[in-house]
């Protein structure tokens, strides 16, 4: 295993339905559950409001980009510092936050037809009913910060997999990113676990750092991030690498007709 471009590669493939998605935009006549109500900033799940109503679209993403983008700096037995500049399918964000119940059943679809060849048009209908009382429906929150060559750095940052919407609110909170293997199989839910590669070196998390969302709204997100990390050693060829890494990202809100950019 040299990248995580499984990850991309779902990632580019949720950026393509939901673009497909929004073509139709608008309100979802279904009203759903799953809303945060643990949440401190007292937001709602998507495709609702705070108050519980339908959640209506203001604006189509699409706005200025110019200087959103992630600042990195690597440290220890590999030496980077790099700025990249926001990419829909590269250093970005994407979450169910910023879809409305139009668009998410929209991109479900795309998907579910995308991975069950020839399935009947009712058959998929009845899937998309499913899959929409799912907490999350599609992804919680990703965040990516990538770094083209001669650097070669990417890094994911996803919630642990039994997190809820509740235990990532479309808000502002600090999250701790759990020291352990690449897929984050112990992870708690409300912590985050980190994809992270050099070139062709695979790094897990040696100690509990943390990520710090400063801004999680309808016009995107923004924050800061601190970990340490040391190169898996079954996939080393020589001595296992040791680097601390620190940064911070500001992303428009992309892929939804909930942005208001």
């Amino acid at each position: 295993m040299k990248r995580h471009y499984g990850w991309f590669g779902i990632f580019a493939l949720l950026v393509l339905a939901l673009a497909a998605a929004c073509g139709g935009g608008g309100d979802d006549d279904s009203d759903s559950d799953g809303g945060d109500a643990g949440s401190p900033s007292g937001t709602a799940a998507p495709g609702k409001t705070t108050d519980g109503s339908k959640a209506t679209a203001t604006s189509k993403s699409g706005s200025s980009t110019a200087g959103k983008g992630c600042d990195l700096t690597i440290t220890g037995d590999k030496e980077i510092s790099v700025k990249t500049a926001f990419s829909a399918t590269g250093s970005g964000a994407g979450t169910d936050y910023w879809i409305s119940d139009d668009e998410m059943r929209a991109a479900l679809l795309a998907l579910v037809k995308a991975g069950n060849a020839g399935i009947s048009d009712a058959d998929a209908k009845k899937k998309v009913d499913e899959e929409m009382k799912n907490d999350p429906r599609i992804f919680l929150l990703i965040v990516n910060c990538v770094a083209p060559k001669p650097d070669d750095v990417s890094i994911s940052f996803l919630p642990g997999g039994d997190s809820k919407y509740a235990d990532v609110p479309f808000g502002s909170k600090k999250y701790t990113i759990a020291a352990g293997g690449t897929l984050g199989g112990d992870v708690k839910p409300g912590q985050f676990s980190v994809l992270f590669t050099i070139g062709d070196h695979f790094f897990n998390v040696a100690e509990d750092g943390q990520l710090n969302i400063t801004k999680f709204d309808a016009s995107g997100i923004a924050g800061t991030f601190s970990f340490s990390a040391k190169e898996n050693e079954f996939l080393a060829t020589g001595t296992p690498l040791k680097v601390k890494v620190e940064g911070k990202f500001d992303y428009p809100c992309t892929g939804g007709s909930k942005c208001k950019n």
